[in-house]
């Protein structure tokens, strides 16, 4: 009996060392596809996500000494962001130089952040390195399926670096007396980077409050505190805009979609909103039917076994506020692949919990089994995965494409307009102008709208050399390419801003491309300028 045993035992080893080796060899091949992106994406000198540009206009607007949060001008509409992430990129800027590098390396290092805070939670949990590996490295091999989104100018990386930074302290070292200013600062800077930290809060405070009530409610009250006196203070400073922008507008998006005043970009984006809740199952269920399967019966079964709430994780409590960031931003329109990091970030980590469980008793031969059934279905999950990386960096040739664009915009007369690229705009040595997706946002979110009087003005006397219009969008539903013409909007949609462009202006040359595919964002919205308008003869 003693003897079969054994055998029964080695054969579960030797399964169990093959299936743990798959998922290895695979997290290696993932993390060698992410590193040949990267090193052919970060140096990049245009646009890899159509807002990139708009990143460093808001930096250089910091640069110049110029207000971030002020009255929509011609010059410039802010997004609706909070300001910590222009912030840093602005102070890289001063060392590095104004360029697309710069704020793509503050993603990049806040990427690699997140990876080490990964593998630290994996160890500190599981006191094995291999389950560290295998949580960051999940997450490294979700590099598509966020659409490439870990390296690109957006603030997403720094707000989930900074979110995780203050959880892994009032996790581990809650009781160093240093780590609860430290979080503190991680926490506060984290909300100041993108208002969907707020959502974290509530459920970090009820897992103090279990830990130790008097340092929680000093701990949270201060949090609350310093977020209120910075929110008073950027308000202040910004006359009020601060506010509009960041929280007001964002929270009257609902409101406002059934105001007839913005009907016609209400109908401009309600297939796009249709289109995403087919997007949400797809990316849940086809995706990563395996991972989230797993991630779920964890779950579940926690929630069913656990006596007492008090031996519940931080992390098992945050992966609430997760689902939630995840489902409250997801089917709106200009959610972007980006927000699905809420749910795979956490499962991440939650997977490392599993992985430490199934690793803490190997002698029983029902949790070999189990251990390799579980590296086995992640193996097989991550072939699922497997992508072309050549397929998410610029096509050859768009880089000297991108440079005799603006070449020759720098050499036309007066001024150029670039509505859905502002910063190729400032490249040429024109005039900083809004982007048009900001100004869209705007007057779907405000209270009353704007109309920029003076830009129209200046088109009205055709004070432009050329307007450089997108004649037509993709983005990827369902795993394919679709288009989708908001940008061409602009000169068609028949509201004020368009209705004078089309009255002054006219198709003159169309910009010439290889391919279908030269010059054009590879993440997010994938787009270029296709056409220049000029102005009408008299």
């Amino acid at each position: 009996m003693t003897e079969i045993h054994y055998r029964s035992t080695q054969t579960h080893k030797a399964f169990l060392l093959g299936t743990k080796g798959l998922v290895y060899l695979l997290l290696g091949l993932f993390c060698g596809f992410f590193i040949y992106c990267v090193s052919q994406r970060l140096g990049y000198p245009f646009e890899l996500e159509w807002l990139e540009g708009e990143m460093l206009c808001h930096a250089i607007r910091l640069l110049e000494g110029q207000r971030v949060y002020a009255p929509p001008a011609t010059e410039f509409i802010a997004e609706i962001y909070p300001p910590v992430y222009y912030l840093v990129v602005a102070a890289l800027c001063k060392i590095l130089g104004v360029g697309f590098v710069t704020p793509r390396i503050v993603s990049v290092a806040a990427c690699l952040g997140i990876l080490v805070v990964l593998y630290r939670i994996g160890v500190k949990e599981s006191g094995r390195q291999s389950i560290g590996l295998i949580t960051g490295g999940f997450f490294l091999s979700f590099y598509h399926i966020h659409g490439s989104w870990y390296d690109i100018g957006r603030l997403d990386m720094l707000l989930f670096f900074l979110l995780l930074c203050g959880c892994f302290l009032l996790a581990y070292y809650n009781r160093q007396v240093w780590s609860w200013p430290c979080a503190l600062l991680l926490l506060s800077l984290a909300c100041y980077t993108k208002q969907s930290a707020l959502i974290y809060l509530p459920f970090i405070g009820l897992y103090l409050f279990l830990v130790d009530k008097k340092k929680a409610v000093i701990f949270m009250g201060s949090l609350g505190l310093v977020l209120a006196v910075v929110f008073a203070g950027a308000n202040m400073f910004s006359d009020g805009w601060f506010a509009v922008y960041t929280i007001l507008n964002p929270f009257r998006y609902s409101e406002r979609l059934s105001d007839p005043s913005v009907q016609l970009y209400v109908d401009m984006f309600a297939d796009m909103e249709r289109m995403l809740l087919y997007e949400i199952r797809y990316e849940i269920f086809y995706k990563l039917p395996i991972f989230f399967t797993i991630i779920t019966a964890f779950l579940i079964a926690r929630v069913v076994s656990v006596k007492k709430i008090s031996t519940v994780s931080l992390w098992e409590f945050t992966a609430i506020p997760a689902a939630i960031a995840y489902f409250m931003i997801r089917p709106h329109a200009g959610s972007e692949k980006n927000d699905f990091i809420y749910l795979t970030l956490w499962g991440c980590i939650i997977l490392g919990l599993l992985l430490k469980r199934l690793a803490q008793d190997t002698t029983s031969d029902k949790k070999n089994i189990l251990q390799i059934t579980a590296y086995g279905l992640l193996g097989v999950q991550l072939l699922l995965q497997l992508y072309n990386p050549k397929e998410l960096v610029p096509l050859p040739g768009s880089v000297e494409k991108g440079r005799e664009l603006i070449t020759k915009m720098r050499n036309l007369p007066g001024e150029v307009y670039f509505p859905y690229h502002s910063m190729y705009g400032v490249m040429a040595g024109k005039q900083m102008i809004f982007n048009a997706g900001a100004f869209w946002g705007y007057q779907i979110t405000s209270a009353d709208g704007w109309q920029p009087a003076d830009l129209i003005e200046k088109i009205n006397r055709k004070f432009f050399s050329a307007i450089i219009v997108d004649e037509k969008v993709f983005f990827t539903h369902l795993g394919q390419k679709n288009e989708f013409d908001v940008i061409q909007s602009l000169v068609s949609a028949g509201e004020p801003l368009s209705r004078t462009i089309a009255d002054n202006y006219q198709p003159g040359e169309k910009i010439v491309y290889r391919n279908e595919n030269e010059f054009r964002n590879v993440t997010g919205f994938m787009t270029r300028p296709d056409l220049i308008l000029i102005p009408k003869e008299p």
